[in-house]
């Protein structure tokens, strides 16, 4: 199961790498472990605009059962008050 958590709590941004969209991804440190990730933020208020939810549902379902070694597993998520 995926924890809910603010993500400014377990990470730092180190820089910027892709604008999207609906968001951006960059590349973030763990506090805690050291280890980096690449942390994709998404505008919820903009893929609701555009009705691209289903895409977004069906990304998530996809890379949940996908197993290699360059997906990582996604391990935080973070909800917003929309």
């Amino acid at each position: 199961m995926i924890k809910a958590i603010h993500w400014e709590l377990v990470f730092s941004l180190i820089d910027l790498t892709i604008i999207g969209s609906f968001g951006r991804v960059k590349i973030a440190k763990n506090k805690k472990t050291g280890d980096y990730v690449a942390l994709k933020i998404m505008k919820k208020v903009e893929i609701i605009r555009a009705k691209q939810t289903d895409h977004i549902m069906n990304e998530i379902n996809i890379l949940a059962m996908i197993e290699h070694p360059f997906i990582v597993i996604s391990s935080f998520t973070q909800l917003d008050k929309l």
